[in-house]
């Protein structure tokens, strides 16, 4: 996934956030809203927070950034909180996927950033029963039984590389392997 200036997840402080914020308003940024980063007010409902998410689990991951207005002015964050996103996604999305939240302060205003992985295990839904994808700057919903079995595929070939690693195969006993050899 796509780092915060070129930073690892770890390593992103407020000046970084802030930096993205001052170049949030060129036409060119990379930072718009976008495949792999999203706005959102500190009034956002669950339920598009949830959405977003878990379009983002569902492709390629992503940034969620609250506390951003419309105007991309920065709002700040009183009503969410990492505990209440945390919350949300658990209660909202199946299965639930990986996120870390951070919390930064730019200009004494509380901004809270979502890091969402690209999902495992898809395809993730939302509690409404809807399974989303990220495409340019919007999430959509899937519709379709291409898309949808994309999704499975992605499962299925996950499972099957994670059985690759942690499978063995049988030993036979009593014949000579290269261990004993």
């Amino acid at each position: 996934m796509i780092g915060i200036n070129g930073k690892a997840w770890d390593n992103v402080r407020s000046s970084d956030i802030k930096l993205i914020l001052e170049r949030i308003n060129g036409e060119d940024s990379i930072f718009d809203e976008s495949t792999f980063f999203e706005w959102k007010a500190d009034k956002e409902s669950s339920s598009k927070l949830a959405k977003e998410i878990c379009a983002f689990s569902n492709t390629f991951g992503g940034y969620v950034f609250i506390g951003i207005n419309n105007d991309r002015t920065i709002g700040g964050c009183e009503q969410w909180t990492e505990q209440r996103i945390h919350t949300t996604v658990f209660d909202s999305i199946t299965p639930t996927p990986q996120i870390d939240v951070k919390r930064f302060v730019v200009d004494n205003k509380i901004i809270l950033v979502v890091r969402v992985e690209e999902g495992t295990v898809p395809p993730y839904i939302t509690n409404e029963g809807r399974i989303y994808s990220r495409l340019s700057s919007g999430s959509f919903p899937i519709k379709d039984a291409t898309s949808l079995a994309n999704l499975i595929e992605k499962r299925r070939d996950t499972i099957r590389k994670i059985a690759e690693k942690i499978e063995m195969r049988p030993i036979e006993i009593g014949k000579e392997t290269p261990a004993n050899l």
